[in-house]
């Protein structure tokens, strides 16, 4: 991924036929859907960029939450695809992150 000091590589949950990547979560109430996006951001623009670097275009990115409440909950959130600030906001967060592990000023927890 350009401007990413080390190769980035992860698994996704699931990519539809049009190449829309979707990540699972579980919640214990029903999610507000624009915190719910700001919240994931990294992820979704993450599987993003590994889209993009095989020459594919995601026409959105999708959470979809279990919402484990007395009547449980299937809900999809959906959002357009990252533009190019958004994807170069992303990709400084992960170089930032990958910095502070090379020179051991972050610490990253199991879990």
């Amino acid at each position: 991924i350009p401007g990413l000091s080390v190769p980035l590589t992860g698994a996704m949950d699931l990519v539809e036929q049009d190449f829309t990547p979707i990540d699972f979560k579980s919640a214990a109430s029903k999610p507000n859907p624009e915190s719910a996006m700001l919240d994931h951001e990294i992820q979704l623009v993450s599987y993003q960029l590994l889209l993009e670097a095989i020459g594919e275009t995601p026409s959105k990115l999708d959470l979809i939450f279990l919402v484990k409440t007395k009547t449980p909950q299937v809900i999809r959130i959906s959002s357009p695809p990252a533009d190019e600030h958004r994807k170069r906001r992303v990709t400084a967060l992960l170089e930032i992150a990958v910095t502070g592990i090379a020179n051991e000023r972050f610490h990253p927890q199991p879990g």
